[in-house]
């Protein structure tokens, strides 16, 4: 057990484990990655979900072609797309 009150000491850069030490190196570390991975200096709560908001509004502006979306939009490239896709293959059988 020695070696593992070593691990925990090492894992948390402290002299003295106190209880939750492992809990708050883990959640430190975890915030740090988030950031770094994010971009910003520090993680403040709904990072994650903003950045994933972000990457899923560029995707449907993408696929619409649109600079702002407004609701209806995906269904409307949907269906001009599946009409163009029709009127290609009315266009094949003449």
């Amino acid at each position: 057990t020695e070696a593992a009150k070593e691990s925990v000491l090492a894992f948390t850069g402290k002299d003295e484990y106190k209880f939750g030490d492992i809990t708050k190196e883990a959640d430190r570390r975890a915030k740090q990655t988030i950031a770094k991975m994010l971009g910003k200096e520090e993680y403040k709560f709904g990072d994650i979900s903003k950045a994933a908001a972000s990457k899923a509004m560029d995707a449907v502006t993408s696929f619409t072609g649109k600079k702002d979306y407004e609701f209806g939009d995906v269904t409307k490239t949907v269906l001009r797309n599946a009409l163009s896709f029709l009127e290609g293959d009315k266009k094949d059988e003449k």
